[in-house]
């Protein structure tokens, strides 16, 4: 009863407050920019206040219906995108296109793409101009919206969909390759150059250093994942200055675990951000604790008494040893051509789980198809296109795990 009524206050003051300030009804969003990296800005506009919760519902349906379509576009999870981006770059099937500036390049002309119910809510919700702080003058938009307006995200992703579907319907794709996350697309590297001709064709511009779909490379991009040859090889990004302590933590940790993920060493490097630390702020953590509040044990490269706090002493205690785990040290594999030509050839069985793609011998011997162990997205959807006809069988002999040939 007590949450009913402090509800029913609160929405009562609320009420108030708004009558205080009697509501403006605008046509304009205000034009701003936000930091994207240390060299650019991003361009966005700060839409209506109310006009938010009805693009969030408008954005929610697009999602809706992304997840509902055939090719099953969960724009809640991105862990699609990196495992296909891992698997392209493996196999060398897949392609990952990026775009530069994507919400910004959606034109109102595209919009003839949507359904009709589509092109209505997009049209009555969005900003038809934008002014600057302390400038009287509107400027007119031709796009649909900008960033900060709560459906040009799900838009986009809905757009690029299903483009990527119909050049894969067309040029004879494999449906089970396309992964849509926002301006992140992956599809078949024999439909990719084609997509990209379409999107520039619309006037989106493809980010050429973020687009990978030829055959003779190993590396692929996806989602903030970086795939070479089947390693993680993400780096570690060092956003801000490193100038206080949870800074320094942060950097210490996250190049920590890139060495552990890598097997390359970086000695020099953590020494040095250790320096940076006054000796009694050199402090040891569990590793479940957040990267920003102390060195995440082990505590690799000190040679002082390290000092962690025990929550059943309820004090900081020293600690005088350290285990460090072993790590196993890939570099020589990837670097010496050699070694990455056999790799590439004959990938070690534990790199691929063998769930994921069909056993070819299940084909021979005549089971049935719900009975072949494949990966979920690609066992039902195959696309036959007008000049290529693919379908299952057709790429499982072409994607083969070592040993598996009779």
């Amino acid at each position: 009863m007590s949450t009913t009524c402090s509800a029913r206050a609160y929405s009562s003051m609320i009420a108030r407050e708004r009558d205080k300030h009697p509501r403006e009804v605008v046509d304009d969003s205000r034009f701003d920019f936000v930091q994207k990296t240390a060299r650019a800005v991003r361009f966005m506009a700060c839409e209506p206040e109310e006009n938010m919760p009805a693009q969030r519902a408008v954005g929610d349906c697009f999602r809706a219906a992304l997840l509902a379509s055939s090719l099953h576009v969960n724009l809640n999870d991105q862990s699609p995108n990196q495992q296909l981006a891992y698997l392209g770059s493996v196999f060398r099937t897949r392609g990952t296109v990026d775009l530069s500036s994507a919400s910004d390049c959606v034109a109102l002309r595209h919009l003839a793409y949507l359904p009709k119910r589509f092109q209505e809510w997009c049209l009555d919700l969005r900003s038809p101009k934008t002014s600057v702080r302390g400038s009287s003058y509107k400027h007119t938009l031709q796009k649909v919206a900008t960033m900060g307006n709560g459906f040009i995200f799900e838009l986009q992703s809905l757009l690029y969909a299903a483009w990527a579907y119909g050049i894969t319907a067309v040029y004879g794709g494999r449906e089970c390759d396309i992964a849509v996350y926002g301006d992140d697309i992956i599809v078949s590297t024999t439909v990719a150059p084609q997509l990209i001709r379409f999107l520039e064709w619309h006037g989106f511009m493809v980010n050429a250093l973020k687009t990978y779909y030829h055959e003779d490379e190993p590396f692929r991009e996806s989602c903030g994942k970086h795939w070479f040859a089947g390693h993680d090889v993400t780096p570690f990004y060092i956003k801000e200055p490193i100038s206080t302590l949870p800074t320094i933590f942060r950097a210490y940790n996250g190049l920590k675990y890139w060495e552990q993920r890598t097997g390359i060493a970086l000695p020099s490097a953590i020494q040095y951000l250790v320096s940076l630390i006054p000796k009694k702020d050199r402090v040891v953590v569990p590793t479940t604790w957040a990267i920003t509040c102390g060195l995440h044990f082990p505590c690799k490269g000190c040679v002082f008494p390290r000092r962690t706090y025990s929550r059943d002493l309820q004090r900081i205690v020293v600690k005088q040893r350290a285990i460090e785990p072993p790590v196993d040290d890939v570099t020589e594999k990837v670097c010496d051509h050699y070694a990455l030509q056999w790799f590439l050839k004959e990938p070690p069985k534990e790199l691929i789980e063998r769930h994921l793609y069909p056993d070819p011998r299940h084909v021979s011997q005549g089971v049935a198809r719900d009975h072949v162990g494949c990966y979920p997205r690609e066992q039902q959807r195959i696309v036959r296109g007008t000049e290529v006809a693919t379908s299952l069988w057709s790429w499982v002999n072409r994607e083969v795990l070592p040993g598996d040939t009779a």
